[in-house]
């Protein structure tokens, strides 16, 4: 009896063991569970972060070859269902990309470097074709022009001629009556019996370059004394593309109305403005911008009709910010006049980065002075000197001119004289290549101090160049700055 009772509670006690072994598995196998879980759940959180940080790089490197496309643009997105999207933003030379995957977000900045490509406008004078007249007589040797690159001896060969025209028999001409220097120097004699230029230095290796197609007697200085070289070779720099598709829509959608006159200070934002009729600008008004102004988000008057800039009345005008970049681009279906009436006007300021594009012709008249800004016209750019004034010069431009049709600089009888510093273009690419050329001219009267000086100046350029020229830029990450937010 005692036996089989002490088996029965040893079968007993051996099911409770039986049974917290049981327990105590389960405990071990749902710790386990939990603990393989978590593991799982952090690895596949960390995959994802991983995952989101590849998809923002891959925002920042489609953004760069963006941005040095043909027309580029630093805003870009990528969605790839599943495996997660990216969203990329460029301002003021920063890229912000963020990417994401399965819920999670990963966010790169990184700074970018610009360099832009070398282009005609980086040797100051480059044209399709060029003539100068003195007291209208074309083959005059006192023309009163120069044309020189006003830069030390080491920065040889910035100015260029060339004449791209491949077309009949006058395919190839370069005429320059005027003279092409390139001299740290140059002082004008007041007797128009002797314009030649004197200088301190005389410099044999310091050379313009004058270049044209036509295989013989390509460039002809006709009764000058030009100190430069007539190239063999071109200089490889050509037109720009030219492509004002952009501008030209926003003007095509400006409907026709009513004219205004800005007399007061206007302050822009970011965007367009449209005007729908002709605008004046007059009564001393200083057009400027608010800070929210960029680069890369600019303020824009678009006009239908034409534009006046008026300095007749008051103080002048003035176009941007009194320091810094102001980005104001000027759009205009019709004509844009600077100070075009009065004997004696007051100056119009064109500030720096400001921008003024005319799809007809633009005018530049007495006491216009520009600070590294861009006019430019699919017409005509004329620039033109009527009255002797107290300022000297009378006009002075530093920046950037292009005409699709042709640059013309004028000095009347009873003008004074004209300075211009930068770059000058006439003549464009179109989208296939092709080059188109068009003629500069300059004309001047028989007159001791009458005078038109054009420098190639690279400094004098705008660092913003328009869009529509189409310039190739470099862009490419300041890796130093590579960051994550």
């Amino acid at each position: 009896m005692l036996s089989l009772k002490f088996l029965k509670d040893e079968k007993g006690f051996a099911t409770y063991i039986a049974i917290g072994i049981i327990f105590v598995l389960m405990a071990l196998s749902i710790g386990i569970s939990a603990i393989v879980s978590n593991e799982v759940t952090l690895v596949g959180h960390g995959s994802s972060r991983a995952k989101a940080y590849y998809l923002a790089e891959a925002g920042i490197n489609h953004a760069i070859w963006k941005l040095n496309q043909t027309t580029p643009s630093g805003e870009v997105s990528g969605d790839f269902g599943d495996e997660g999207t990216y969203s990329t933003t460029y301002s003021g030379q920063v890229l912000t990309s963020t990417g994401t995957f399965n819920g999670v977000t990963r966010k790169i900045i990184v700074n970018t470097i610009e360099t832009t490509a070398p282009s005609a406008f980086d040797v100051g004078v480059f044209f399709g074709s060029v003539t100068s007249s003195y007291n209208n007589v074309p083959t005059s040797r006192y023309s009163n022009v120069v044309i020189w690159n006003g830069l030390a001896s080491t920065d040889q060969n910035k100015v260029v001629l060339e004449n791209y025209y491949n077309v009949g028999a006058t395919k190839g001409w370069l005429n320059i009556y005027g003279y092409v220097l390139n001299k740290p120097e140059v002082l004008i004699p007041p007797n128009p019996s002797d314009p030649r230029p004197h200088t301190t230095l005389r410099d044999p290796e310091r050379h313009a370059v004058a270049y044209a197609r036509r295989v013989l007697n390509p460039v002809n200085y006709l009764g000058s004394f030009s100190e430069g070289r007539r190239g063999s070779t071109p200089s490889g720099y050509s037109p720009p593309y030219f492509n004002t598709t952009s501008y030209d829509s926003k003007i095509a959608s400006v409907p026709s109305g009513v004219s205004q006159i800005w007399s007061t200070n206007v302050i822009l934002s970011p965007g367009q403005r449209y005007v729908r009729g002709n605008l004046t600008i007059n009564n001393g008004a200083r057009i400027t911008t608010n800070p929210s102004v960029t680069k890369t988000n600019p303020a824009e008057v678009v006009v239908r009709g034409n534009v006046y800039i008026d300095g007749r009345i008051a103080n002048g005008i003035t176009i941007g910010n009194a320091s810094g970049d102001s980005y104001i681009n000027i759009l205009a279906r019709g004509s844009i006049y600077f100070n075009p009436w009065g004997t004696n006007p007051y100056p119009v300021y064109l500030k720096k980065e400001t921008q003024y594009y005319s799809q007809s012709n633009i005018y530049v008249y007495d006491n216009t002075r520009m600070e590294q800004a861009s006019i430019f016209a699919r017409g005509s750019v004329v620039v033109q000197s009527r009255y002797n004034l107290t300022a000297n010069p009378d006009i002075d431009l530093d920046g950037i001119l292009f005409s699709g049709n042709l640059i013309q600089f004028v000095v009347n009888a009873s003008g004074g004289t004209i300075e211009f510093d930068g770059g000058a273009v006439a003549g464009y690419k179109n989208a296939v290549g092709t080059i188109f050329n068009r003629p500069i001219i300059f004309t001047t009267p028989n007159r001791s101090g009458r005078l038109i000086q054009v420098t190639a100046s690279p400094a004098a350029k705008p660092s913003q160049m328009p869009s529509v020229f189409q310039i190739p830029v470099n862009v490419q990450p300041d890796y130093k700055t590579w960051r994550e937010d």
